[in-house]
């Protein structure tokens, strides 16, 4: 499905929208000079950086992001990966929480019916902030979707601000409707002393009553904090009341200022069958090059990392392939935890 081509009976309402996105890829490419190769964590030459600003020049929302073009996935296994390249690709790593009742969850290609305790499946804690502890040894970000409040029940505030304790900086979905519920007192910190790092609310495009509540007027003031999750099943945004295409809602999301997305494909979480996600990620990015994009959904390792990155991607959300062993992340029992500033 070409995520480009908007439905007819939207042409005149999102006219400017589809004049930006049907710019040929070759232009948009074309405004960042190829620089010095890129090699994957092999030691391949997989494809090139993109020059066009300093490095140590601040981004800013409107800032145009060096973008790599399209490459292919090294499938070199001879030669071993090295300390220092999987630990950078660690660090685009997001931890993955999915809570269920009060634990995590194992979940699978978006049945929620059938998901169950994570430890019944592997050898971890279903208790989400003792897995929270676990995983802030090592990352600084994590992932959180509520299921119970997603699906209509009150927010597990409690557990939120539990896992915040552990010093990760929480993205959480908890299933927003309108943008008012952003003004929630309990979005502020218990205490800034214990809880340092930020709640970020999660606006699911699942859950979004109104696609029109992020042209409001106090729109902007409200979601600058939060990110935009794309949800997605097969490819397809996760709506029945409109048909809205993919590219119609990352412009009413950068509308209201919001310049952190998450493209996720719930049918292909757990799956551990790769990113399903991929090439719609690579296109975004080239043609949004002021939004950062995380992709979720059939990770597997880290080479699915690497190719993620690759793709224009800053960041990559995970669950299965951190808890399976796809991705060996757990520092040494010797070695102090990691320091975030």
């Amino acid at each position: 499905m070409d995520f480009f081509r908007a439905d007819s009976r939207h042409s005149t309402q999102h006219a400017s929208a589809q004049q930006l996105t049907t710019t040929p890829r070759t232009e948009v490419a074309s405004e960042f000079p190829l620089a010095s190769p890129r090699f994957c964590t092999n030691g391949c030459k997989i494809g090139a950086t993109r020059a066009g600003e300093p490095k140590s020049a601040a981004r800013s929302p409107t800032s145009q992001r060096p973008i790599s073009p399209p490459t292919q996935r090294c499938e070199s296994v001879t030669r071993p990966r090295s300390a220092s390249s999987a630990d950078r690709l660690l660090d685009a790593v997001i931890p993955v929480l999915d809570i269920l009742q009060g634990q995590a969850v194992h979940a699978v290609r978006g049945d929620r019916t059938r998901y169950r305790p994570i430890g019944e499946t592997y050898p971890v804690s279903s208790d989400p902030v003792a897995l929270a502890a676990q995983f802030a040894r090592r990352f600084s970000r994590l992932y959180l979707a509520d299921l119970d409040a997603i699906a209509g029940a009150p927010p597990d505030w409690k557990t939120y601000h539990a896992i915040r304790s552990t010093g990760l900086e929480c993205w959480v979905d908890w299933g927003i409707r309108r943008l008012l519920q952003l003004e929630n007192p309990c979005l502020s910190p218990v205490s800034p002393q214990q809880c340092p790092s930020p709640i970020r609310p999660v606006i699911g495009l699942e859950t979004i009553a109104d696609p029109q509540e992020f042209t409001s007027a106090s729109a902007r003031t409200l979601c600058h904090n939060t990110l935009f999750s794309i949800d997605l099943k097969h490819g397809t945004p996760m709506r029945s009341d409109d048909e809205l295409p993919t590219v119609e809602w990352v412009n009413l999301a950068r509308a209201a200022g919001i310049r952190q997305m998450i493209v996720l494909d719930l049918a292909a979480v757990g799956s551990s069958e790769g990113p399903a996600a991929l090439q719609l990620c690579r296109d975004l990015s080239s043609h949004f090059p002021d939004v950062d994009f995380f992709l979720g959904g059939g990770i597997r390792d880290l080479g699915d990392v690497a190719s993620a990155l690759d793709a224009g991607c800053r960041g990559v959300l995970i669950a299965t392939a951190l808890h399976g062993g796809g991705i060996d992340w757990k520092p040494s029992q010797q070695a102090p935890p990691r320091l975030r500033p």
